[in-house]
């Protein structure tokens, strides 16, 4: 199978991982719960209303 990335090319979404996370000592399970709110605070970002008066991002997550 050859399949190559070209420019028009269809990529799954994804969540960032940050770099400082490697070097933390915490277990991979709150590594992953980190990525997941901030992922979370991202789309929070993008959409209006999740927000405080502050301009604070808040997320809610159950």
């Amino acid at each position: 199978m050859t399949d190559f990335l070209t420019a028009d090319t269809n990529l799954p979404s994804y969540m960032m991982f940050p770099r400082f996370l490697l070097d933390m000592e915490i277990n991979e399970t709150a590594k992953m719960l980190y990525i997941i709110l901030l992922d979370r605070a991202r789309l929070s970002q993008k959409n209006e209303g999740w927000s405080d008066i502050d301009g604070h991002v808040f997320i809610y997550f159950t």
